[in-house]
């Protein structure tokens, strides 16, 4: 056996041991919650979102992923106020990319030097905030959402719009 082969040999053995350990890793489900320190805090300032139960998504023009969850957007969009943050992006490319794929947003607000994501600690895109009434975040997704993320943000939408004056233990958080 020559080095030539002896190294193809091992390559091969290292793919076929990658491919079980991917095969044979549980996927899950559910998308849980993605962590963040600023779950149950105030929402960085963004004007008129106040007094609605509002999903902020930071998205781009360039953002693979913003693309697929775009349509999920729309869906969500008549049951919850929906703005969107334009990401280091420009306004031609934010307005092309909206004509393109349909405007899912109530309003959609210039972020050029990333300066209100890096308020909300936002260190990509796509990332989603679910903000109650009195400006408190409820609910993040880093990434794309999904039709799991999308039920649960409907779920808790409806008991934030619903509660009285405490949307913190309407949510039962």
């Amino acid at each position: 056996m020559n080095a030539a082969t002896g190294r193809l040999a091992i390559v091969a053995l290292l793919i076929a041991v990658a491919a079980l350990v991917w095969h044979f890793t549980p996927v899950e489900e559910t998308p849980r919650l993605d962590p963040s320190a600023l779950l149950g805090k105030p929402a960085a300032p963004i004007a008129d979102y106040r007094g609605h139960v509002t999903l902020v998504n930071f998205f781009a023009s360039w953002c693979v992923p913003c693309r697929a969850e775009q349509p999920l957007l729309a869906e969500l969009s008549p049951h919850v106020t929906v703005i969107g943050l334009a990401y280091k992006d420009t306004p031609g490319a934010v307005a092309a990319y909206l004509a393109s794929q349909g405007n899912p947003y109530a309003r959609t607000i210039a972020d050029p030097h990333g300066d209100t994501a890096a308020a909300f600690g936002v260190s990509g895109v796509p990332d989603s905030f679910l903000v109650d009434r009195h400006g408190i975040i409820r609910y993040r997704v880093a990434g794309p959402l999904t039709p799991s993320h999308l039920r649960d943000i409907e779920q808790l939408a409806a008991k934030l719009a619903r509660a009285p004056d405490d949307s913190a233990a309407a949510a039962g958080l």
